[in-house]
């Protein structure tokens, strides 16, 4: 049978000097923090190695009844395909030197795995995979050494560097390979 749609909630993205756990007086920079809907983000369908296609029957838009912080986050809401996946990017703008680390809050209707991309301005992908329970926010904090080069990427260093960082995106793992979600074929208990 066909998917159920799913969700993925994002609120309060931002980069830090730090390495692992961003600063809280003043030395993290907050990227995006969804008060509102702001062109940067979209939904693409990922069709092969070379092909994407921009505008899905996804839906994207500015929620504020499940928020995590502030009057808005982000809502993504996306059928999974066996064929094609579907994801979430945006583009960014950097406020922090030499950025070390990334947090974000997340949520998802289901149980599942997202993979957290960083893309650098010469194309080389970075991703590190998320665990989500499903139903909670989660915060997620990664060093930037957590997130290893897209196998179908290169990079002149073999390191994502932070301050050439200029899009992130996010993509539901669990769906790309089998399209349930962990405990989602159990859900009749």
């Amino acid at each position: 049978g066909q998917a159920r749609p799913r969700s993925v909630w994002i609120d309060e993205v931002a980069f830090s000097p730090e390495t692992r756990l961003p600063a809280v007086a003043g030395g993290r920079a907050l990227v995006e923090g969804f008060e509102e809907l702001s062109g940067r983000w979209a939904a693409i369908r990922i069709k092969g190695k070379d092909e994407i296609e921009v505008g899905t029957d996804a839906v994207l838009k500015i929620t504020n009844e499940n928020v995590k912080g502030g009057k808005g986050a982000l809502e993504y809401q996306y059928s999974p395909g066996a064929k094609a996946a579907t994801a979430l990017f945006g583009s960014t703008t950097l406020r922090v030197k030499q950025p070390r680390s990334v947090s974000a809050w997340l949520k998802t209707s289901v149980p599942t795995m997202l993979a957290w991309v960083l893309s650098e301005r010469d194309g080389s992908r970075y991703m590190a995979t998320v665990p989500t329970a499903g139903g909670e926010w989660k915060q997620v904090r990664l060093g930037l050494g957590d997130f290893a080069l897209d196998n179908e990427s290169t990079d002149e260093n073999k390191q994502l560097d932070g301050e050439q960082v200029n899009s992130m995106g996010f993509l539901d793992v669990a769906a790309m390979f089998g399209g349930a979600a962990a405990g989602e074929t159990n859900q009749r208990t």
